[in-house]
């Protein structure tokens, strides 16, 4: 699935499209994730559309088929998720804030929110040693990306303030002071922007390490 997609949509219509389609419990399966992404997000109202359409379709309405699968029931889960984390990744070679437009990064933001939720998840003990790479390149990669994105809008504030201050000396009044309150302003925003992207990965490493 694209990172820019709706992973939790795409699950949702996959599922139905997969029961009508004889494949019961892989459509169910699906929905079930779907609802899950649905209910981390907070949207209520597909969380319980989802819900009513399982409460319809539930196992009573599957054909009886022996069940012998000793698959862990999180990997299809783990699955998608890794997928979605190296195709993510691999969208973003160096210039995450370049190839990363408002959709994609809120798509990104649900997708770590995803990621968290099924590293920590006591029923998917399996998942923090499959995921654990590449979820803590994605967070990285979010909070980098973060940061330069910042970081070019303040240019663009800076650039603005040294304009203003250019045009104010061709009327006959130079403030030879201006110029040097642009710089400083942006000095110190640059400081706080480097103090939050430190606090942000001591973040990250005190949830990897289980501080």
């Amino acid at each position: 699935m694209q990172i820019h997609s709706n992973f939790a949509d795409a699950h949702l219509i996959r599922g139905v499209s997969r029961f009508a389609l004889g494949e019961q419990q892989q459509g169910i399966d699906d929905v079930q994730t779907a609802a899950q992404i649905y209910n981390n997000k907070g949207i209520k109202d597909r969380y319980e559309l989802a819900q009513k359409w399982l409460n319809e379709n539930n196992q009573t309405n599957i054909q009886s088929t022996p069940n012998n699968s000793s698959i862990d029931p999180c990997q299809e889960r783990i699955d998608s998720l890794t997928s979605q984390l190296n195709q993510a990744l691999g969208n973003l070679p160096g210039d995450p804030v370049g190839q990363m437009g408002v959709t994609n990064r809120r798509e990104y933001h649900y997708m770590l929110q995803e990621a968290r939720s099924l590293y920590t998840d006591p029923n998917c003990p399996s998942a923090r040693q499959q995921i654990g790479t590449s979820f803590r390149s994605a967070w990285q990669t979010q909070i980098r990306a973060k940061r330069e994105y910042r970081r070019i809008f303040t240019s663009s504030i800076k650039g603005q303030c040294d304009t203003t201050c250019s045009l104010s000396n061709i009327g006959g009044n130079p403030d030879n002071s201006c110029q040097d309150r642009c710089q400083q302003s942006y000095a110190n925003e640059l400081r706080s922007q480097d103090r939050e992207y430190e606090i942000e990965m001591e973040e990250m490493d005190r949830f990897f390490s289980g501080r």
